[in-house]
């Protein structure tokens, strides 16, 4: 069952909900989680052009995660609109316990029969030293509940983290969280939510990454395309 947000009457409430650019750690398929690590150039590069694509939105803030990873995209976002990012505690990443900081080869070496029941299901594994996703489900749809409702008919954007955007979509489509890893998002992604004055919240686009296929005026990209 997809779920209706209260917005103020006769007005449409759109959310761009993306996830930050490649760091470090991603492209050495290492687990972050709570933990940081840095972007990379193309990582920074991803925001700098998602930054453009944005700019002739009418966006009234930009939200984001504690963590470094997303406030660098945040900024150069808000920047656009001559706002300063909004930090939202609850948009942290999913906390991974002992799994934040191995690569996919090193869980397989040492907690391979862990992580294979995650994988398999994923709401109904507690992960040792982490939370449940029904624990970051609920702060992370918490926060973007609150989000929507001190914007109404407001564009704005989030910018999070692939396991908390998963959790804020698979509530949105009234999915279960046993779903979880059935939802993509690329470094980069952009989602779209519009919340309509009465009924439900539509997800118009999930994991949309055509900005980065656009020819590009970044210089940071030269002899990377």
């Amino acid at each position: 069952m997809a779920h209706a947000l209260p917005v103020a009457a006769g007005r449409m409430t759109r959310v761009y909900l993306v996830r930050h650019g490649q760091t470090t750690w991603n492209a050495e398929r290492r687990y972050q989680g709570r933990l940081d690590a840095p972007l990379t150039e193309l990582g920074r590069s991803q925001m700098r052009r998602l930054a453009a694509a944005l700019a002739s939105e009418p966006v009234r803030a930009v939200y984001t995660s504690p963590l470094g990873r997303c406030r660098w995209g945040a900024e150069r976002i808000a920047a656009q609109h001559g706002l300063e990012p909004i930090v939202e505690p609850d948009l942290v990443e999913l906390d991974h316990g002992i799994l934040d900081g191995l690569r996919v080869d090193e869980m397989e070496e040492h907690v391979g029969q862990l992580v294979r029941r995650w994988w398999q299901n994923p709401a109904g594994v507690h992960l040792p030293g982490g939370e449940t996703l029904e624990q970051a489900r609920a702060r992370a749809y918490g926060a973007f509940c609150r989000i929507v409702e001190r914007h109404p008919g407001q564009t704005v954007v989030v910018v999070a983290h692939g396991g908390v955007n998963k959790l804020i979509l698979l509530t949105l489509l009234g999915a279960p969280l046993d779903s979880y890893f059935r939802i993509q998002q690329h470094n980069g992604a952009v989602n779209l939510v519009e919340v309509p004055a009465e009924g439900a919240a539509r997800v118009v686009a999930i994991n949309d990454t055509c900005y980065l296929r656009l020819p590009s005026q970044d210089p940071g990209m030269l002899g990377q395309e």
